[in-house]
């Protein structure tokens, strides 16, 4: 099934996990896939597995003006995002009554 065909994702957390596959869903569905996380090696590794379909950008989505710059990169490689998939997250098995506020804040 092509349900994406000619369509653009951008997916968050694509390193890794649920991002990772559904990233490899999207790809397998016709999708271009703009794949963006802060572990390189992840990255490299989802992008790989997407035969061809896949363009990595190593981010951390927290700095507002680098998602800007890969957003406007991304239109212009591929025209438009048609699909936005935000994954990315951070995982605390602690407590958060004992999160300091930077760790609250990441």
């Amino acid at each position: 099934m092509n349900r994406f065909a000619e369509r653009s994702a951008v997916i968050t957390g694509a390193g890794s996990g649920i991002g990772r596959a559904t990233a490899q869903r999207l790809a397998s569905e016709g999708a271009v896939v703009s794949c963006l996380d802060i572990d390189e090696d992840g990255l490299s590794e989802t992008v790989d597995s997407l035969d061809g379909a896949g363009t990595p950008y190593v981010i951390d989505i927290r700095e507002e003006q680098r998602v800007g710059e890969v957003t406007a990169e991304i239109i212009a490689a591929t025209g438009a995002i048609d699909v936005l998939c935000n994954i990315a997250g951070v995982l605390d098995a602690g407590h958060s009554e004992h999160y300091s506020l930077d760790d609250w804040n990441r």
